[in-house]
Order: structure tokens, then C-alpha cells, then sequence
């Protein structure tokens, strides 16, 4: 990868701070961020509100030893970890400890009470930026101080829903903007409209979108279906492609027969997909393949903690999700709405694992299905598919060589990356 003159100094924004293992998007704007300083530049990380909820703590990823400086509001960092700075955060904190080892008619008398809780809400100590929210006056002003101190030749900004900080904040005529965009959002809002959800992100429309990228000079999608949507839209702007990656892990061969993993959040996608397969595709693999167990891992769990389904572990969040891959024989992406490229389908074949997707599921590894991803969108093709490749030793082997194959060939983080950080040389230059 060429590497960045170091003059080159470039500001990142984004509503959250990124935590390792939290979030997809977390981990696309980590992987961004030590592409760029593994390439020489500096990078000042401006995060500009919490996340919502009532953690106290969050991990720091490793890049931010290296950047110059990052803003987290709300939290102090100590050692590898940012703690929350407020003395209610930590009552709430120590509350919910309490009230998680009281007996259960105990418990549910003291999590009506609460005292720490109704006290934090009094003061809106947990009111929080939702993490599409646009700017705000305060956003503004921060940002217009970071330029100056900073002094960047690009600013990039998260999503396209902070956009209008590329013409709201002064002293910006110099320097190049980029909008991470991850994926194309009046597209997304119209396929969740389509498989009859509520949009898990602004429910633009294309207009809507095409304004808040009117002062960006690049922009980024994941997709080259996206690309070429991004590039009918925005005719005059250099839009590029930036697929998610991640590089190969070897596994070993620990699989545990008739194995299926499903790892999600608990996003409304995740939610309705894995609901479509519990009701309508596992009771046929069961009966072609009674040995088969599924796995699911990650929030999406909770959403059917009251249910049981023959053969179904619901794990919930792990520490770490390398064991559950190493054990699946088999992953499934049974999503019905989404867009851009998958983290679950890239996790997948970068642990080399065999998959079975539906087409929106598959999005942007078109270069691996029919070799280490069978696509199959009718609830009897779906289950057969996992039948197949469950009951077919020699089928699931070569599915899991070419899912290998796909991860060192198009997944690799230096390869994914190499294009915008070859622009932003150009643009330092």
C-alpha cells in the first residue's frame, strides 16, 4: 500500500466511538483507521456524543495508541479502557450489580425502585445521540475547533447523516471531505419497506440522500451494485468502492457435526430473518438431517429468549466468537432486508466456513457464491441447500477450501483499503 506523505493529517467524525466487538460498523471504521495510519498519516478521532445505554466502561481498540489524538465525551481513559466520568453512571452501575444477585422476587421488588436509575433520568444523564442523528450547533462548533487546532488536509465523516458538517463548519475550503458511506441508505430503507420492517436507519429517499452528500468530494459504498447506483446519483463526485475486510483465520478442524452458527445483532433484519428460518426452513432440515443443531450467537438471542425450537442454542453475546466458528460446519445468513456487504459473511469466510445465504444475505461476495456460499432465497431451497451441505462431506470440503480462497484473495484489509488511501495520497500530494 502506498504510504501517506506525513503531512498528511486527516480528521475522522463519527456520532459513537468505535469498540472492538461491539458493532459491524465499529468494526469497519477500526479496520478504516489503522489502514490509514499503518499508511503513515495522522489521525485525530472526534466522537461527538455516547453511545446510548448505561455502561460504564468500554474497551479501546489497540489503532488509538497510534493516532494523535481522539475525543470521547462523557468517559476518562484509564489504561486500555474509557470510564464513565459521572458519579451516576457508576450508582446505576453498582445498582444493577445488586440487583442481579438478589432472588428473583427480591429483584424484581428492587429493579421497581431503582432509586440511582430514577435519579440518573431525572437529570437526563443517559439521554444520548442516537447514532444516526444529525449534527447539532454544539457538533458544529467542536468540529470548526478541532480544524483549526488540527489543521487537516481531509476530514472524514461517518455516514451520510453528518454530511452537512462539510458546509456548516468554516475554514473547510482547503481541505478534502470524505463521506464513509458504508452503504447506499435510501436503498436499504427501501428493501426493509419491501420485506414489510420499519427502516433500522433514516428512511430517505434518494433526493434526500443526494443533498446530504452535496458537499462531500468522495464518497465511499461497499457494494459494486451500490457503486454504480452512488455513481448515477453523484455524477460529479469520485465515488469508490471499500468492501469490508478481514484477514484469513485458520480455524484448525474442531467441526462439530451438523453444526449451524447464525451470529447478529439484535437489528430488526437479524430479528425477522432468524425468525423466517426458526418457522419456516428448520423443521425441514430437521427432518432431513435430525442430528443438526444451530447455534445463535450475539443480541439477536434476545429476542427469543422465551422460545424454544428443537436443536436451537441461543448463546446470546460471547466473549469471543472464534470457538463457535471453529465448531460450525455450516453458516447461514437468512436475512430478508439489508444492504451492503455482510459483517456476518465476511466473518464467516474469513474463518474459511461454508455458507448458506439468501441473496441479500450474499451481497457483495458475489465472487464466492456457487463456490464456498450456496444462495438460495424459497424457504424448501434454503433448507435443502443446508441439508446438502451438511450430509455431503466432500460438497462442505470444498466449499470451506474456496471460502479460504475468497478470504485471502478479496478480503484482505490491505487490498479492500488500497484504493481510497492511493486517492487521499493524491489528494495530500
Amino acid at each position: 500500500m502506498t504510504k501517506l506523505q506525513p503531512s498528511t493529517r486527516i480528521l475522522f467524525v463519527r456520532n459513537f466511538f468505535p469498540e472492538p466487538g461491539k458493532w459491524g460498523g465499529d468494526e469497519v471504521v477500526l479496520q478504516f483507521v489503522e489502514g490509514l495510519t499503518e499508511a503513515g498519516c495522522e489521525v485525530d478521532f472526534v466522537s461527538l456524543g455516547r453511545r446510548p445505554g448505561e455502561s460504564v466502561g468500554m474497551d479501546i481498540a489497540p489503532v488509538f495508541k497510534r493516532i494523535s489524538a481522539f475525543r470521547c465525551p462523557g468517559y476518562v481513559k484509564i489504561g486500555a479502557k474509557l470510564l464513565r466520568h459521572s458519579p451516576f453512571a457508576w450508582a446505576v452501575f453498582f445498582e444493577q450489580s445488586v440487583g442481579a444477585k438478589l432472588p428473583a422476587i427480591l429483584s424484581r421488588a428492587y429493579q421497581k425502585i431503582r432509586p440511582a436509575s430514577r435519579l440518573a433520568g431525572f437529570f437526563e444523564e443517559f439521554s444520548t445521540k442516537r447514532f444516526f442523528d444529525a449534527p447539532t450547533e454544539e457538533d458544529v462548533r467542536l468540529v470548526e475547533q478541532r480544524v483549526k487546532n488540527f489543521k487537516p488536509n481531509v476530514i472524514i465523516v461517518d455516514y451520510a447523516w453528518l454530511g452537512p458538517l462539510f458546509w456548516r463548519v468554516n475554514n473547510l475550503a482547503n481541505v478534502k471531505k470524505m463521506v464513509l458511506g458504508h452503504e447506499v441508505l435510501h436503498l436499504r430503507a427501501a428493501a426493509f419497506k419491501k420485506a414489510g420492517l420499519t427502516p433500522d436507519l433514516p428512511d430517505w429517499d434518494q433526493e434526500t440522500e443526494k443533498k446530504h452528500l452535496e458537499g462531500a468530494d468522495i464518497v465511499t459504498v461497499e457494494t459494486q451494485g451500490e457503486l454504480e447506483v452512488m455513481r448515477r446519483i453523484l455524477p460529479n463526485k469520485t465515488v469508490l468502492s471499500l468492501p469490508r475486510g478481514l484477514l484469513f483465520r485458520q480455524r484448525g478442524t474442531t467441526r462439530v457435526d451438523g453444526r449451524c452458527l447464525f451470529v447478529g445483532s439484535n437489528g430488526s433484519a437479524n430479528v425477522s430473518g432468524l425468525r423466517w428460518f426458526l418457522n419456516q426452513v428448520w423443521p425441514t432440515v430437521l427432518n432431513g438431517c435430525p442430528s443438526a443443531t444451530l447455534e445463535v450467537c450475539g443480541g439477536v438471542s434476545g429476542a427469543f429468549s422465551h422460545e424454544k425450537h428443537p436443536g436451537v442454542i441461543f448463546r446470546g453475546r460471547v466473549e469471543s466468537l472464534e470457538p463457535h466458528y471453529a465448531a460450525a460446519a455450516l453458516c447461514i445468513m437468512p436475512l430478508l432486508a439489508g444492504s451492503g456487504f455482510k459483517t456476518k459473511l465476511i466473518e464467516a469466510l474469513a474463518y474459511g466456513c461454508a455458507c448458506v445465504s439468501t441473496s441479500i444475505g450474499a451481497e457483495g461476495a458475489e465472487a464466492a457464491i456457487g463456490t464456498a456460499v450456496i444462495v438460495a432465497d424459497h424457504e424448501k431451497e434454503f433448507a435443502q441447500s443446508i441439508i446438502q451441505a451438511l450430509t455431503d462431506n466432500i460438497l462442505r470440503m470444498k466449499m470451506e477450501a474456496a471460502a479460504e480462497s475468497f478470504a485471502k484473495d478479496y478480503l484482505s484489509p490491505a487490498k479492500t483499503l488500497r484504493p481510497v488511501v492511493d486517492l487521499l495520497v493524491k489528494c495530500a500530494a
